[in-house]
């Protein structure tokens, strides 16, 4: 069964190196998935300078990622049902963000018990 595709507009907001990088980004996901590539596709953010990144409408799914503030991941990667925030260097815990609760280990530590349809 084919997907559905969905359009949505969101208003940028960043300094110019951000939103460069950002285009730069969605270029890459532009022309890969154009001619079907797959990978892991990333951008660097420095949130603690002045890298500030807002996004208005705030996206749905929000609230899964403000569970990891904190967690201090170097990498954090968006799934089509979850997050997972990971560190370069080894990390004591596995953190994972899935429908709609902060799970460490495995063990639900933030968040709700129960959330969302497993497919969402």
């Amino acid at each position: 069964m084919k997907a559905q595709k969905e359009k949505k507009v969101f208003e940028i907001t960043a300094n110019s190196a951000v939103m460069r990088r950002f285009e730069r980004f969605l270029s890459m996901l532009h022309y890969n998935s154009g001619w079907g590539h797959s990978a892991l596709f990333a951008m660097p953010l420095d949130g603690d300078g002045n890298e500030r990144f807002t996004v208005s409408p705030k996206p749905d799914y929000s609230e899964d990622v403000e569970l990891t503030a904190g967690i201090g991941g170097d990498v954090e990667i968006a799934y089509d049902n979850s997050y997972t925030v990971k560190r370069l260097s080894s990390m004591k815990s596995s953190w994972v963000v899935k429908y709609g609760g902060l799970h460490r280990n495995g063990v639900l530590v933030k968040g709700k018990k129960s959330g969302r349809k497993q497919n969402d």
